[in-house]
């Protein structure tokens, strides 16, 4: 089955992502971060608040970039 190139780029995308993924886990001293994670405790969740705040205006961003075509 011969593949689109859309198709190509979205699998090259998909193993690059996990590749870094892997390679970030095996860069990090996981027990230094879950050290910092149970210090943080409650306040875990206030630390992530600027991420999905950048991450809910970048989607409406790209949804007023390209509005629904009626």
């Amino acid at each position: 089955m011969k593949r689109t190139v859309p198709q190509v780029i979205s699998l090259a995308a998909i193993v690059t992502g996990v590749v870094l993924f892997v390679v970030t886990m095996l860069g990090i001293d996981r027990t230094e971060t879950m050290n910092e994670v149970r210090r943080l405790g409650v306040l875990l969740p206030i630390v992530l608040l600027p991420s999905v705040g950048w991450h809910l205006l970048r989607a409406a961003g790209w949804y007023i970039c390209f509005p629904i075509e009626e």
